[in-house]
């Protein structure tokens, strides 16, 4: 499996041994956000979905409702996206065309997740497009309390309420060409974001996870030339840009000795 580029972007006066730690990306909520470098085919699922989010959330009813991630958000390349809701509820967005979220609204986990603020857990849902009454869409929503790897099978998880099919349920998924954000500007992950999972299919029923950024792991991220670690400004900080910072002519350049300016 080969897995997507990223790109972190943070605000100014940051660099990126402030964002990336050794156990995950670090998003305060305020100008700190994840994006794919560019498109890619692992993304390109149309038919049923899984994914799981291990992160720690600094608060799982948060006071602003948060963009855990994002494919294609404007139109026309609209396609899914999810979200932690105020009263930590999950919500699930989904379009079929491209333009319109289906049914105009998410589905939205039957209740709220009993996760601990500022503790690392899982949470995860699932799509089986035919699944629900009458062939439509049927969503269902789990977390798992815990550090470690969760269980592979979503059986060993807590489900969070019960399934949703309604008119948010799709029977497709459009297949957008169009990247991946992890947090948005305007719906921002304040907390440390250690993995994403992303499965063709359910894992139950034989999917394959076709993508899974571990974001402590440095082959995930983009360096140097190639679309580096930037803040709000386009400066690249250590150790993004070490061609960059280790110039022999870099004295001349100061103050921007731990943000380059590419």
């Amino acid at each position: 499996m080969a897995n997507p580029v990223l790109i972190a972007e943070f605000a100014p006066g940051k660099n990126w041994n402030d964002v990336i730690l050794p156990n995950g990306a670090d998003l305060d909520g305020i100008n700190d956000r994840i994006q794919t470098s560019g498109t890619n085919s692992l993304w390109d699922i149309t038919g049923n979905i899984e994914q799981r989010y291990h992160i720690t959330f600094d608060d799982y009813t948060p006071a602003a409702a948060v963009d855990i991630i994002v494919k294609g958000p404007n139109v026309p390349s609209r396609e899914w996206k999810c979200i932690l809701e105020t009263d930590g509820k999950i919500s699930v967005y989904t379009s079929e065309d491209g333009t319109n979220w289906n049914g105009g609204s998410p589905a939205t986990s039957t209740a709220a997740n009993t996760l601990t603020n500022a503790t690392t857990g899982w949470l995860a849902w699932t799509l089986d497009v035919d699944g629900g009454t009458a062939g439509v869409g049927l969503f269902r929503f789990y977390e798992w309390a815990g550090v470690a790897d969760a269980p592979l099978s979503l059986s060993d998880w807590t489900e969070i309420g019960t399934g949703v099919s309604d008119g948010s349920a799709p029977t497709s998924l459009h297949n957008a060409s169009a990247g991946v954000d992890i947090s948005t500007t305007t719906g921002e992950i304040s907390g440390i974001v250690h993995e994403v999972q992303v499965w063709d299919g359910l894992q139950a029923d034989g999917g394959t996870l076709a993508a899974n950024p571990r974001f402590h792991d440095s082959s995930v991220w983009a360096i140097g030339d190639t679309g580096a670690a930037v803040d709000a400004l386009g400066q690249e900080g250590l150790p993004s840009s070490p061609v960059w910072h280790n110039r022999e002519w870099k004295r001349f350049y100061e103050p921007f000795t731990g943000q380059w300016h590419q």
